[in-house]
């Protein structure tokens, strides 16, 4: 186990803790969800090792042989794994939450949701979300305001930070209908870029 747990190898201990009420609530959701994503799977469900006790989750998928759907989260696909995380970690505080590309591993048809489903996740919290990406697959949102995204940009003195709405060009793309990810993310693109292909 590595300090502060940053491949989230701690997770189902996570899961483990949370009581059983709250935990089923949680993994009753997140069923949900993974049933519009994955669409394989019937049933996802916490257990317990007979043996060593140690937490597990597993998930019955659909199968042309009886009872040889089941797969424990070491079968899952990391995809599987990035998106329960996802909504485990959406369903599990008040605090501040960072997200840092949560489009990793997930399709591109999921990834464009992913925003309208973090906003309809939060909306009766008081809780603060950051998301950090590159994905124009996330920022096609037409919800996406661009007074909620900041344009981090190295300097010589440091990363700048702007509000998007506040940059003239930026803001006035925007009005005529432009998303988020049209706008802003060709000015994240590293200048020179374009020399990476001429590397031999």
């Amino acid at each position: 186990m590595l300090e502060n747990d940053p491949f989230g190898q701690g997770f189902l201990e996570r899961v483990a803790k949370a009581n059983e009420r709250t935990r089923r609530s949680r993994l009753s959701k997140i069923e949900e969800a993974l049933k519009i994503a994955v669409p394989q799977l019937e049933q996802l469900e916490f257990t317990r090792d007979a043996v060593t006790g140690r937490p597990h989750l597993q998930a019955l998928y659909s199968h042309w042989r009886p009872n040889a759907g089941l797969q424990r989260e070491d079968q899952f696909s990391d995809g599987t794994l990035r998106l329960l995380g996802l909504l485990w970690s959406l369903l599990e505080g008040d605090s501040l939450l960072l997200l840092e590309e949560p489009e990793l591993s997930l399709n591109a048809g999921i990834v464009s949701q992913l925003a309208p489903l973090i906003s309809r996740m939060q909306r009766n919290r008081q809780r603060q979300i950051l998301v950090s990406t590159h994905s124009d697959a996330l920022l096609t949102e037409q919800g996406i305001d661009g007074r909620e995204v900041l344009l981090l940009t190295p300097t010589p003195e440091g990363t700048e930070v702007k509000v998007a709405a506040d940059i003239d060009e930026v803001r006035a793309l925007l009005e005529a209908g432009f998303t988020v990810g049209e706008v802003v993310l060709p000015r994240t693109k590293p200048s020179g870029a374009e020399q990476l292909s001429l590397l031999k």
